[in-house]
């Protein structure tokens, strides 16, 4: 007698039910900050790199440090999410969305970072990038922030920043 194989999942889940319970866990949250990520309006999907790989909180200071040099040319604030990933035989480097550097030049904002590599993309909702921004969620390689300004909904659904 043959059995039809279901999935994958399904066996994982025999196998592994602790398991199984933490990757529906993490796809929930996962979904979670990819919905609440796609009612922003963002200027930039970027991936920044680093020449050397550097630990997560070296990697997270010098994103910090990028940033508020971003800010101080830009004039105002930078509303950010970064997502940092260190994947086995690649090195660390960092995805992130901003919001409120389309005026800025793109040479000027890989002047900024200093050494590595840096790709800009205009962000493009259509893509999916915030849900793919938070596909490592979960993962212990992964370290993710977003800024502490506080956000608030308008009632066109795109959020803004309240004043501090």
């Amino acid at each position: 007698m043959r059995t039809e194989r279901s999935s994958g999942r399904a066996y994982a889940d025999l196998l592994d039910p602790e398991g199984a319970d933490t990757a529906r866990r993490n796809d929930l949250v996962r979904r979670a900050w990819g919905e609440w990520l796609d009612e922003h309006e963002w200027d930039r999907f970027i991936t920044l790199t680093f020449p050397t790989s550097p630990s997560e909180a070296s990697a997270r200071r010098r994103f910090e440090g990028w940033i508020a040099r971003v800010a101080a040319r830009a004039g105002h604030d930078i509303r950010w999410f970064r997502m940092t990933e260190h994947v086995p035989y690649h090195q660390r480097h960092v995805h992130a969305l901003l919001s409120g550097s389309g005026e800025l030049a793109d040479e000027l904002l890989q002047r900024l970072w200093g050494k590595g590599r840096c790709k800009f993309e205009v962000y493009d909702r259509t893509l999916g990038g915030a849900y793919y921004i938070t596909k490592a969620v979960g993962r212990s390689s992964a370290d993710y922030d977003v800024d502490s300004v506080p956000w608030t909904r308008r009632a066109d659904g795109p959020c803004n920043r309240t004043a501090a």
